[in-house]
């Protein structure tokens, strides 16, 4: 008997994606990825997009540290492109999906920037070249993804319970190994480099009332362990690639 290939779709995305404009408490990602841009060395005037932009949100933090910087942004959802754009109007946006070949504009940037976005793909490696491939030579792509730190990817599909059993499946929470990454990476060539670097929640989240957004337990190993609905505990990192200056 043949198993058969559950297709997905993304559902929450325009549900979930309102603008979050919480200045005081921006999101500890949002922090983190801004740390390291600021450690990099780019000027004040440095091009920045976000792929997988959503509503805006990380943006709108950005402009507010880097207030100098051009700023662009894509996302799959047309609907969440006008609302970023709403939200930032001397930004550049446009409708995207990271899967298909040349996906992203001609433009290069000095940074390049994907929170949560990798974990849709059931394969990462054309979405990975793209990153990268929108990057300027002596630039460098920022991505926050969950990761395995043991050699096994996953490919997952969700439902909501329906009393028919028919709730339709939803895609968003494929967690690939780091040594996946690593191999992919090296497959591009000599004119990339990259690092690590582990994202552990400094607080504790409360679980809501959907089930599929996360919050944390405490655990043996951390005090504040994210985990999900699908009782998948979640480890997020942070990918650093500098593509070289001698890249073409």
């Amino acid at each position: 008997m043949k198993n058969k290939v559950v297709d997905g779709k993304i559902l929450a995305d325009e549900r979930i994606y309102q603008p979050e404009l919480n200045i005081e408490r921006p999101k500890e990602i949002f922090v983190f990825v801004g740390d390291r841009i600021s450690a990099l060395d780019v000027g004040e005037h440095s091009e920045i997009i976000d792929v997988g932009c959503a509503s805006g949100s990380f943006l709108h933090y950005l402009r507010g540290r880097f207030p100098s910087a051009g700023l662009a942004g894509t996302d799959v959802s047309d609907v969440l492109v006008s609302r970023a754009q709403a939200l930032i109007p001397d930004g550049r946006f446009f409708a995207a999906t990271l899967d298909q070949e040349d996906a992203l504009p001609k433009t290069r940037y000095d940074v390049t920037c994907s929170i949560g976005v990798m974990c849709y793909f059931d394969d990462i490696t054309l979405p990975l070249k793209n990153l990268v491939s929108s990057v300027k030579a002596g630039g460098t792509a920022i991505i926050s993804t969950m990761i395995n730190s043991d050699p096994i990817d996953i490919v997952a599909r969700h439902r909501r319970s329906a009393p028919d059993g028919q709730g339709e499946w939803e895609i968003g929470w494929n967690i690939f190994s780091q040594q996946t990454y690593n191999h992919t990476l090296q497959s591009f060539g000599d004119h990339v480099s990259w690092r690590w670097h582990p994202v552990d929640m400094p607080f504790a989240l409360e679980k809501k009332e959907d089930p599929m957004r996360s919050w944390t337990i405490e655990t043996e190993e951390k005090r504040f362990q994210l985990v999900n609905g699908a009782s998948q505990l979640i480890n997020m990192q942070v990918l650093e690639i500098l593509v070289e200056k001698s890249a073409a």
